[in-house]
């Protein structure tokens, strides 16, 4: 989990692990604070996991770059930006095949 403040990082955790306790498992050392939060947080996902992004949406083409140039599934809420150029560098990068889904084409 990631949040620029720990205040906020903390009320979502809690609240998560209320409704889902059984669930919910978020280790001090997977609890990222700052500005550089959301790439510390991507960074511990393996390539092919998945990154949820629930920032809000001025932030959201940032992080779908970053987590896609990561190898990282990506689910973001809606609106994926906050303007048209936004909308597009997040939804257009996500339809950019990667080289990787290129070469398993290619192989088969």
């Amino acid at each position: 989990m990631a949040d620029f403040f720990q205040a906020r990082l903390d009320g979502s955790l809690n609240a998560l692990t209320k409704q889902f306790a059984d669930k919910v498992q978020v280790p001090k050392d997977r609890q990222f604070i700052g500005l550089d939060a959301y790439r510390k947080a991507i960074d511990s996902i393996a390539p092919g996991g998945l990154a949820i992004l629930t920032t809000p949406p001025a932030f959201r083409p940032i992080h779908v770059e970053y987590a896609i140039s990561k190898g990282c599934h990506v689910f973001m809420e809606k609106s994926f930006g906050v303007d048209a150029p936004a909308s597009g560098v997040s939804s257009g990068r996500a339809r950019k095949p990667s080289a990787r889904t290129s070469r398993s084409r290619a192989a088969s």
